[in-house]
């Protein structure tokens, strides 16, 4: 999950970065303009870090009780930057004070994007009753908290008028979750092959269940059956489920040339 954080990262640098060229700083100036980004830019590379955990984490990849003490030290380290950051005088020097607020315009989004990541992935974990309580604490007490949501706490009417919209997420998100694990267990041209009859069902339910994802609309609800679905959403993995599947076809496509398996080629031609 390294490259699906760093793929994010890489989107903001080429289309977010903005050109200080016109700036000729001194010395000092440099050093303090790094002083004044040194917060920002560690809370940047930790919320990268932590984001990869918890993928790692929630896929099974590495234990939860083995990280918790990294998540919580990564955690610990963002809420300190932000406050830095946040409490940090202006800059005395006007040419530091508009670089620093020039890279803060043009990279606030990837701030947010993390942040917006790493909320998404703690709800989930979450409302997984499988995850670990030590996690679960660690999270219900980091800067995060108050924007991460349980599903057991909405009454039961509400989750009763809002279940078959849930049961749609929940679908789409076990099909294509199956389908990322199958495509990821490919390594060779046998394998690809076998598994090819198996891709091209698992596409045909996903195709069908997406579908229907579309068709969810908040229009016409009330605000908190729009809340229990944004909740069962991230609880089910959405948006992140898009991307990770998106970068396993890609994988399986354009790294691998889909290990030279013509019926394994032939599923995703038909549909691309």
């Amino acid at each position: 999950m390294k490259r699906f954080f760093y793929n994010i990262a890489l989107m903001f640098i080429i289309v977010a970065t903005p050109c200080y060229a016109e700036f000729e700083l001194t010395d000092a100036q440099e050093a303090m303009l790094e002083q004044c980004l040194a917060p920002v830019k560690s809370a940047e590379d930790d919320l990268a870090k932590v984001g990869d955990l918890l993928m790692q984490i929630r896929n099974g990849k590495v234990s939860a009780k083995d990280s918790i003490q990294t998540v919580k030290q990564l955690l610990d380290a963002i809420e300190q930057n932000r406050k830095a950051f946040m409490e940090m005088k202006r800059p005395e020097d006007e040419n530091v004070a508009e670089i620093v607020s020039l890279y803060m315009r043009w990279n606030g989004d990837k701030l947010v994007t993390y942040t917006d990541i790493l909320i998404q992935l703690g709800t989930e974990l979450l409302n997984n009753p499988d995850t670990d309580a030590e996690l679960a604490n660690v999270l219900n007490h980091c800067f995060v908290a108050p924007s991460l949501h349980r599903l057991s706490r909405y009454a039961e009417e509400d989750l009763a008028e809002a279940e078959p919209e849930i049961q749609i997420l929940k679908q789409f998100s076990e099909i294509a979750r199956e389908l990322i694990r199958t495509l990821d267990s490919i390594s060779n041209k046998e394998e690809a092959d076998a598994a090819a009859p198996r891709v091209k069902q698992l596409l045909a339910q996903l195709l069908l269940q997406e579908k229907q994802v579309r068709s969810l609309s908040p229009r016409g609800k009330s605000e908190i059956h729009q809340e229990i679905i944004q909740t069962a959403g991230y609880t089910y993995g959405f948006p992140l489920i898009m991307m990770e599947l998106e970068e396993a076809i890609d994988t399986i496509s354009d790294e691998h040339s889909y290990y030279e398996s013509a019926s394994l080629k032939e599923v995703f031609d038909a549909i691309y």
